[in-house]
């Protein structure tokens, strides 16, 4: 996320952009205790244990926002959104908070919002696949990730493209070569 923080601080400070980022409070060992704690005590969630990307991601940033135009001498010609939810939001959303943890669970999760109709989701019970991974939900169509693409390497993805809008298409095999990012971006 250091990375992350390095390129929104390159851009935030480069005129040709206008860049909005926020971000969800980071969470210590403390949290991390305090929310396994409240997970026990879900229905159906007793003996469960948070994915080990969850403490290395929400340890690091608690989610965030993040929103930029590139503008030259013109119009827009670029443009990026990431929406990486906070923990509590991969778990459960504000509406949904009378529906049981673990019937959420059984389902992947968003972790990324990065359009109305485009998402990165994630699994985080083994009954909706393997623990960690991902796929890319787009105008109600959902492509799985290559294998080894988590949300860890998903946000290092994330990174490397600056969020540009539509970058996930790469993970799909989507040949994005037509972006041309600008120099020193």
């Amino acid at each position: 996320m250091t990375g992350l923080r390095d390129v929104i601080g390159r851009m935030d400070r480069d005129k040709r952009f206008d860049v909005t980022f926020s971000e969800h409070p980071v969470w210590d060992d403390d949290d991390f205790a305090d929310w396994d704690d409240w997970l026990h005590r879900q229905p159906g969630l007793e003996s469960y244990r948070s994915p080990g990307f969850v403490s290395e991601i929400y340890g690091v940033t608690g989610g965030f926002d993040l929103h930029w135009r590139y503008h030259p001498d013109g119009p827009d010609l670029l443009s990026g959104y990431a929406g990486v939810v906070s923990l509590f939001g991969l778990y459960r959303w504000d509406e949904e908070h009378e529906i049981p943890v673990a019937e959420l669970l059984t389902e992947r999760r968003q972790f990324d919002i990065a359009t109305e109709d485009m998402t990165g989701a994630v699994c985080l019970l083994d009954t909706c696949g393997e623990v960690g991974s991902m796929v890319l939900r787009e105008d109600g169509a959902t492509t799985p990730l290559p294998s080894g693409i988590g949300p860890v390497e998903y946000l290092l993805w994330l990174v490397e493209w600056r969020a540009v809008e539509g970058w996930q298409r790469t993970l799909v095999g989507e040949n994005m070569a037509r972006l041309a990012l600008p120099d020193k971006f």
